[in-house]
């Protein structure tokens, strides 16, 4: 069975605040906040993944 999970960011010049929802619960799945880099943001995907 596929979950969907929709992820939000807030953008800033030096960090990204980030959170996962799980579209059927509505519950908040995973949240960060990390510096502003891409490999930071493909580490959460992959976590939320799991």
């Amino acid at each position: 069975m596929k979950r969907i999970v929709y992820i939000a960011m807030d953008v800033h010049k030096n960090t990204y605040s980030i959170c996962g929802i799980n579209s059927s619960t509505g519950e908040l799945a995973a949240q960060t906040k990390c510096g502003a880099e891409v490999k930071n943001i493909l580490k959460f995907i992959k976590s939320a993944k799991e």
